[in-house]
């Protein structure tokens, strides 16, 4: 049997896009569950604050709730907007690929962000 160079291109380029989909697939369930595990970190993190006017607070009450839903995200950033009397949220997680995460010229790919603004509850 003759040895087919185009059927082997073929084998290897749908090999390739199967990678591909997987793992954009992961990519963008990890930021799907990044926003919205931050929008519930947000939420109890904007409650602490708004009791207590302490950012630490805040930012311990937002990874208290990443951490209860086993998200592995982190809080990396609390603010609030002294204008407009806004607080800030931003959360960071590693989205687990097959290969993105694996090589270091796409590493960063997989390094996600998520930016939650909400207002200060009153108490």
């Amino acid at each position: 049997m003759r040895f087919n160079k185009s059927l082997l291109l073929v084998v290897i380029l749908f090999a390739l896009l199967g990678i591909a989909v997987i793992d954009g697939s992961s990519l963008l369930f990890a930021k799907w569950q990044l926003s919205d595990f931050g929008d519930a970190a947000a939420f109890d993190g904007a409650i602490a604050y708004g009791s207590g006017k302490n950012l630490e607070s805040a930012k311990t009450a937002a990874q208290s709730t990443l951490d209860d839903r086993q998200s592995g995200a982190t809080v990396t950033k609390v603010s609030v907007d002294a204008r407009t009397g806004e607080i800030t949220f931003i959360f960071k997680k590693d989205a687990n690929a097959l290969f993105i995460d694996k090589l270091d010229w796409t590493k960063e790919w997989a390094q996600l962000t998520s930016v939650k603004t909400l207002p200060v509850p009153k108490t």
